[in-house]
């Protein structure tokens, strides 16, 4: 892409400034609950748009290879907490239960909880560690 951008800068930065905004609108709906901030979207599609191609080339392969079923049987021999968004598209509910110990939805959110819900996670976090 940035070969591109050197041999065709104007038209590729054209066609980019198109599709941007559509990008992120579906950045927005797989990543998010229904109301995020508006500056949580932006700056996770900054961080996914200034890595592009490069890194979503590699994300579909990376989870093409990810045994799913695999990682579930390794944490049901951990302790482990798993939490979700009851809006996550990629991570259900569901999948959260699989893992074994303890599963928490947190209502309202999506899969970027450091972003919707960070001060629900870090006390989750915290109430984890003083246990262990």
């Amino acid at each position: 892409m940035r070969e591109l951008e050197r041999a065709f800068g104007p038209i590729v930065r054209a066609v980019r400034e198109k599709i941007e905004p559509t990008k992120t609108a579906g950045l927005r709906w797989w990543l998010f609950g229904d109301q995020p901030a508006d500056d949580d979207v932006e700056l996770t599609a900054d961080m996914v748009w200034g890595h592009w191609p490069e890194t979503v080339a590699l994300f579909r392969p990376a989870v093409d290879r990810y045994d799913r079923e695999a990682g579930l049987t390794v944490a049901k021999e951990k302790a482990v907490v798993a939490v979700v968004g009851d809006e996550d598209r990629l991570v259900p509910e569901t999948d959260a239960v699989k893992f074994g110990g303890t599963s928490v939805v947190l209502a309202d959110a999506g899969h970027m909880l450091p972003l919707e819900r960070p001060a629900e996670l870090a006390n989750l976090i915290r109430e984890v560690a003083t246990k262990a």
